[in-house]
């Protein structure tokens, strides 16, 4: 364990070329770390506050097994929640944004869609801010990493941009304080999280 290496190349690139040892991250996990993985760093976030991940994934997001709950006839024309409190990826996320307690709650949505992952993530900041202050000391980090890209505010990511593609699309929304966030990130969950693909437009 001590050898490997979290195979995001976004955060840990200069470690998977030379890895015997490599953990394929998740879907859902990509998606919310890459979000916050920068705010966490740069001390932005009241993770005392705790941090909601409200996240929906395509019907292909749970894996290529037949089960009733992918069935045409469930799935179509419906939204339902699943792994509430106890989604396999939690510990995953956790653990990549440096041990930060039990203060993550991922909640997981099958959307009617074949593909695609929206997270929708709610944070409190430890002071008030502006979206230039939020931009100039936590999104500027991302927009070096390729396949990160980052929506000038107010605008936001949605599904679609990001099918087909290796990026992870990410945007947020202040409140009118200042002192909430709302973060957004979308990607395609059957190209995103796979180690040194390319980009694609």
């Amino acid at each position: 364990m001590e050898q490997a290496v979290y195979g995001s190349p976004e955060l840990n690139a200069p470690g998977i070329h030379g890895a015997k040892l490599v953990a394929n991250p998740g879907c859902y996990a990509t998606s919310v770390i890459l979000a916050l993985a920068p705010l966490v760093k740069a001390g932005l976030i009241d993770l005392d506050a705790g941090i909601v991940c409200d996240c929906k994934s395509g019907v292909s997001g749970a894996g290529k097994q037949p089960s009733e709950k992918t069935h045409f006839v469930e799935v179509a024309e419906n939204l339902s929640a699943y792994s509430v409190f106890g989604h396999r990826h939690t510990g995953e996320i956790l653990e990549q944004l440096w041990h930060c307690g039990r203060s993550v709650g991922l909640h997981s949505h099958l959307l009617p869609i074949p593909r695609g992952i929206l997270s929708t993530i709610y944070v409190r900041l430890k002071q008030s801010a502006t979206p230039a202050e939020i931009e100039q000391n936590a999104a500027h980090l991302l927009r070096r990493i390729k396949c990160v890209r980052i929506f000038p505010h107010p605008s936001l990511p949605q599904i679609q941009y990001s099918l087909r593609t290796n990026y992870c699309d990410i945007g947020f929304a202040l409140s009118p304080d200042g002192k909430r966030m709302v973060l957004i990130s979308c990607l395609d969950n059957l190209i995103k999280a796979q180690p040194d693909r390319p980009c694609r437009t």
